[in-house]
């Protein structure tokens, strides 16, 4: 199963990357490539 965090934009890409590494428990363990996918319909 793929790991998946959702998260709002934030200032930077770098911010909202590192926020999305964090949340998932970092990059060194994942079973599957990691994906990133913005979300152009957020309605903001």
């Amino acid at each position: 199963m793929d790991t998946v965090a959702f998260l709002k934009c934030r200032e930077s890409f770098k911010e909202t990357l590192g926020e999305a590494i964090n949340l998932i428990g970092g990059i060194g363990k994942l079973g599957s490539p990691l994906i990133l996918k913005p979300n152009l319909c957020t309605g903001d």
